[in-house]
């Protein structure tokens, strides 16, 4: 019977140490998770602003604008903001990618100097010219739409990803058995 407890006592020490092993297996799984996460993105607002031809001055409209996002990117944790600046079909091709990076420098600019927002912040900028319209270049109303610059506030989803915790099932320890034949303890 002694022998039998022994043997039970040890089972559950060694099931305890396996569950405590598989709690800190699991947990390291999702810290390797978050990590890999780390570069991945979930977009939480995108506004375009537009300009008028041949301009890169934000208008009172795009400062509005501008102020919304710059209030919400400071609510979030682990943001950055995309930049990116486009232009219409009019003109040459060489003078609307100079533009569209000349917009994306201005909102920048306003971001950082207007609503403090860090330079490390701003995660890349880019002038795209004429390359992604959203609109119809051959009418007056899609070109307008085409003048933009396109902000995005983007989100670290391993910095969004819920943190777990797992506490390791509880297990009185093997405690040191008495040799009953000779009375004294071990």
């Amino acid at each position: 019977e002694e022998l039998q407890a022994i043997s039970n006592s040890a089972k559950g020490g060694a099931k305890a140490a396996q569950e405590t092993a598989d709690a800190a297996i699991a947990g390291v799984n999702q810290t390797n998770e978050r990590i890999s996460m780390l570069d991945d993105y979930e977009e939480r607002k995108v506004v375009s602003v537009n300009f008028k031809v041949n301009s890169y001055v934000l208008s009172d409209e795009a400062k509005t604008i501008l102020d919304a996002i710059a209030a919400q990117a400071k609510t979030e944790k682990g943001y950055v903001i995309e930049v990116a600046g486009h232009a219409s079909a009019d003109g040459k091709l060489e003078i609307n990618r100079k533009l569209s990076r000349d917009r994306a420098d201005a909102v920048i600019q306003c971001l950082v100097e207007m609503h403090n927002i860090p330079q490390r912040r701003i995660a890349s900028t880019f002038g795209y010219g004429i390359s992604q319209p959203v609109a119809d270049n051959t009418t007056k109303e899609g070109r307008e739409q085409n003048r933009r610059v396109d902000v995005k506030i983007l989100v670290s989803k391993g910095l969004l990803a819920p943190v777990n915790v797992a506490k390791p099932a509880t297990s009185s320890a093997i405690e040191p058995q008495r040799d009953r034949s000779a009375g004294t303890s071990n």
